[in-house]
Formats: structure tokens, sequence, C-alpha cells
């Protein structure tokens, strides 16, 4: 089983694909191909991520260390900047993590954190030009967003956790368009936090929510799919919810007495 790694100065190499091996650490030989833009090593026994490993490699977009055995991270020192686009870390064995090691990520634009340990996301949280957050099967039990500045996410994943209550305090995250909550242990939810200006698509489904309200006289949102299937809903009134975008509405396996006038909308799943 491949362990270690040796590379040539090579101006032409691109992307280096390594998986399925004994590999324990991201190779220090990777400096040797400055034109670097894809690193992909998955299915190994990366223990840690350092950047300062790949500080040398200018135009180095993708990192995927999916499926390793990383536990922590070591960050870069203040003032240095790395152009990576996009992160991958999902399927590794993260508890703890203070996201402000990612400081010197200036350009990351997606997260991948799916799949590992994760029980709290340590504040101040700083990635201004984060477009997609994925926290998906961890242990998180409340995500506090309070100082968190994330102004240009849009998708955010944070379904498969153990959430007893919605996040809170999201000013600096109002572009959210694709927010899943799914596979939590919510109880309730308000449908009018800023967050949901932006939202088009929003799934609750697998909860235990008894309860989905609103405290407007007029609620108006963009949402165009709205799952809460398989809750311990018995009343949910909608008639007073503007969601002219509305097309899927799936409130599937809950307890239902009483449903408000939906409205006309095409596929309704009762």
């Amino acid at each position: 089983m491949l362990r270690y790694v040796y590379i040539e100065h090579n101006f032409n190499v691109t992307l280096i694909h390594i998986a399925n091996c004994s590999l324990f650490a991201v190779p220090k030989a990777i400096r040797n191909v400055p034109h670097l833009i894809s690193l992909i090593i998955k299915s190994c026994r990366v223990q840690r991520l350092d950047l300062n490993d790949i500080v040398h490699l200018a135009f180095l977009h993708n990192v995927d260390l999916t499926d390793n055995q990383i536990v922590s991270i070591v960050e870069l020192p203040s003032a240095t900047v790395l152009p990576v686009h996009r992160l991958y870390l999902a399927g590794n064995r993260l508890r703890h993590l203070n996201v402000s090691v990612l400081h010197g990520l200036n350009e990351l634009r997606c997260l991948v954190l799916d799949d590992n340990q994760i029980e709290e996301l340590t504040s101040p949280i700083i990635l201004s030009k984060v477009e997609e957050l994925s926290i998906r099967k961890n242990r998180l039990r409340t995500l506090n967003c309070t100082d968190w500045y994330l102004p240009m996410l849009k998708y955010f994943f944070c379904n498969n956790n153990r959430l007893t209550s919605a996040p809170i305090e999201w000013q600096s995250m109002w572009r959210i368009d694709i927010l899943d909550l799914s596979f939590n242990r919510l109880r309730s939810f308000r449908m009018d936090d800023v967050y949901l200006t932006h939202v088009r698509a929003l799934n609750l489904a697998a909860n235990e929510l008894t309860s989905v309200t609103t405290n407007q006289t007029h609620l108006r949102i963009p949402l165009e799919r709205l799952k809460l299937a398989y809750n311990r809903l018995t009343v949910l009134d909608i008639s007073r919810w503007g969601m002219p975008n509305l097309w899927e509405l799936n409130v599937n396996h809950n307890q239902l007495t009483e449903l408000g006038d939906p409205g006309q909308h095409d596929d309704i799943a009762l």
C-alpha cells in the first residue's frame, strides 16, 4: 500500500488524485507542482490538515480530503492567504472545529464538513465569500450564529444532526436560497425569521415539530418548496402565508386535523 509520494519538479501537472492507500499525511512533495489546481486525497489515512503544506501553491483551487482520519487543522500564519475555492473534509474525525483556523482562505466558496463527529462550531466564523456550507451528519445540538459572517451564503445543509431548536441570530446570512434542517430534533419553527427572505427551498422533514408559526399578520416569502413530512404537526395554518411561488408542499406522515387553505399549487402531498 502506498505510504510515501515523491514528485519531481513539474510545471505541467494540474491535478493530483490519490485514493485508497495508507498515506498518512499530505505529501510535502506537492510543492514541486507549482501549477497544481486540484488536490484529491480520498480514503487514505491522513490525520491532520496542515494548511502550511499548500501555501506555495498559488493556483490551487480545489482540495478534497474526503474519507480520511483528520482530527485537526493547522492554521496559517496571520496575513498568509490561500487561493482555495473548494474544501472538502467530509468523512473525517473532526470533533470540535474552530473555523477561524481557515482565516487565510479568503477565496473559499464551498466548505463541506459532512459526516464528521462535530459537536461544536466555535465562533467567530468569518468566511466572506462562502456560498455553500454543508455540515450534514454530525453531532451538533445547537447553532448560535451571533458571530458568523457569511454574507454570500446561499446553500446551507445542516441535516442529520441533533438540533433541538432552529439556529439563532442569522442576520449576516440573509441571502440563503436553500436551507436543509431535516432529520434533526426540532420541536418548533418560526417562519418569519430574517434569513427566510430569499429562501426558495426549505426542508424541515423528519424532525419532532409540533408547531410551525409566524407572528406576522400576512407573511410573504419566496418559497418554492416546503417539506414538513414526518413530524408531529396537528395544525398547520398557512392561510395567511403569502407564497406565490410555491409548487411543492409536503406534509405527509403528520397528525394533521387542520390545514389552512394553501391556495392553488401544483404539488401538495398530505
